[in-house]
């Protein structure tokens, strides 16, 4: 059972700090931590295909998937029941433009690039471009309010009182809404080792090694949620000032690969937070993907969640970590979002037959498990949470 402490921080930013094992997460069924769950299969045809890696975003009557592979890019506008509304292919001149962010009070579609551009494309959510010369701050990670969120670090001021800042901009003006975020450390940063991910119009920065959630507000960082470990699977206290690790990351996790190196694919939703503990050892540990309560304490292992008649006994997420690292793909703030391959679900509906388990299944699936369209596109699953478990 985790435990939980509040604490101020030395900023003023709330902390809160939770003790987590996620060796003892449980293992529950659908049941237990899910309230709703829904089978959306997204329409298919030769116009609406894309990879399993393809960023996505939900947003009140549209589901968003973007497709940045194979020098193919282009934009799926899908209503809430999986019927496209719109492709939009991407121009050539814009084929390294991976960064998709919405404005959901004004409902656009930013497609950026985070490293070569700060031109970027805005669509509205029928997919009309509405520009293609906005200007956007450096590294911009997306919008909360009227300002854009950028995160800048000083790579080569090695000073353990210089602050890696968090900007907030005002068009292309730093805003008077902007703060500086402190590492406490003298270690360089990489652009793998944060990562801004958005709930809703909650924004949530994760920083690599040491274990924290920030939440973003219109004024700054909210608070934080520090998470601590065992120490069989977390970094040493110094990990980011001794000098024997710096520059060493890569040796360190090879000498230590049940080390957790982060929290990543982190997402939000009332009284419930999803997260990836991802290790640096791809080809063993892999990664983790669990759910933590913060009513209960609860620490729930995704992985070991077993299907059950709430979901008609079928798989709500891919379990193949080689080719797809990301199981939890999206969230609106109310529930979370999986893509779950047709193949995965005829496959666990004739073995559930054949063992008598259950002859239901969603009415949504029915074309796709009766007539067993193995190539048909992905399905996504929205579900609802229990605020407490």
């Amino acid at each position: 059972m985790a435990q939980n402490k509040e604490n101020n921080h030395t900023d003023s930013v709330l902390t809160r700090e939770f003790r987590i094992s996620p060796a003892h997460a449980q293992h529950k069924t659908m049941q237990e931590v899910v309230e709703e769950i829904e089978y959306i299969p997204l329409e298919s045809s030769k116009k609406s295909e894309f990879s399993i890696n393809s960023a996505v975003l939900v947003d009140k009557d549209r589901i968003l998937v973007y497709h940045f592979f194979d020098y193919d890019n282009h934009l799926l506008i899908f209503d809430t029941t999986g019927k496209l509304i719109r492709r939009v292919d991407i121009p050539k001149d814009w084929l390294n433009t991976k960064k998709l962010f919405l404005d959901r009070v004004k409902q656009e579609i930013y497609i950026s690039d985070l490293d070569y551009k700060t031109k970027t494309l805005v669509y509205n959510y029928n997919g009309a471009l509405l520009r293609d010369d906005q200007i956007l701050p450096y590294k911009t990670y997306g919008k909360i309010g009227d300002s854009y969120i950028s995160y800048k670090m000083h790579r080569y001021r090695i000073d353990k009182n210089t602050p890696y800042d968090l900007l907030y901009y005002n068009g292309m003006e730093i805003s008077d809404r902007w703060m500086h975020y402190k590492r406490d450390t003298s270690e360089l940063l990489d652009e793998y080792d944060y990562h801004i991910l958005f709930s809703e119009k909650l924004p949530i920065l994760s920083t690599s090694y040491d274990y924290k959630l920030h939440f973003l507000g219109e004024a700054g960082i909210d608070s934080v949620y520090r998470f601590v470990l065992p120490k069989n699977l977390s970094v040493p206290d110094d990990f980011l000032d001794n000098k024997l690790y710096i520059g060493k990351k890569y040796e360190f996790f090879k000498d230590n690969p049940a080390k957790i190196a982060s929290f990543q694919n982190h997402y939000h939703t009332p009284n419930n937070l999803v997260f990836k503990l991802d290790h640096h050892d791809f080809y063993g540990h892999g990664v983790t993907d669990v759910i933590y309560n913060t009513i209960t304490g609860t620490l729930v292992n995704l992985e070991f969640l077993q299907p059950d008649q709430t979901n008609d006994f079928l798989p709500f997420f891919e379990k193949d970590y080689f080719f797809n690292n990301t199981n939890i793909v999206a969230s609106d703030g109310t529930n979370i979002y999986t893509l779950v391959a047709p193949a995965t679900l005829i496959e666990a509906y004739r073995n559930n037959k054949a063992n008598n388990i259950t002859d239901k299944f969603p009415a949504s699936l029915e074309k796709i498990l009766k007539n067993e369209r193995y190539t048909d596109n992905y399905v996504l699953v929205r579900i609802k949470l229990k605020p407490k478990f």
